[in-house]
């Protein structure tokens, strides 16, 4: 019993997991500095990406990772450069090049004027289509 409690089971997953060994890549390498709660979220992000867009979770760490070595080796000043980061593609505002890499295609939520719009066009359809209705 006491050497099952002695296991670090995080140290187990983190050497097995496909998504975790590409993340390790990170070329700013502050991936492997981060804490242990942040690498967590990073990889359920990936986990929620693949769900949504139906693409295999290695396959999105690995775009992401493409993402920012290719602006590490574009970018004439590499210091502070946050875009060489593989969390910036992840949760921050790269995220829409991912999706552009990705050919995924985000719906944008629909401003108050083109809700009003859509409304008031609806009433009028309606209203139209009882007044023929009753003729």
């Amino acid at each position: 019993m006491k050497k099952i409690q002695r296991i670090n089971f995080l140290e187990i997953f983190e050497k097995i997991n496909g998504v975790e060994e590409i993340l390790r890549k990170d070329p700013s390498n502050i991936y492997e500095n981060m804490t242990d709660n942040t690498k967590d979220e990073y990889r359920s992000k990936i986990k929620e990406l693949a769900k949504k867009t139906k693409i295999s979770e290695i396959y999105i760490a690995k775009k992401a990772l493409e993402l920012a070595t290719n602006n590490l080796n574009n970018n004439t000043s590499k210091l502070d450069n946050k875009e060489s980061h593989i969390g910036y593609y992840l949760i921050d505002k790269g995220i829409n090049q991912l999706y552009d890499v990705l050919k995924y295609k985000t719906s944008r939520p629909m401003n108050p004027k083109d809700k009003v719009k859509a409304y008031l066009l609806g009433i009028v359809f309606l209203t139209i289509l009882f007044a023929i209705r009753n003729k």
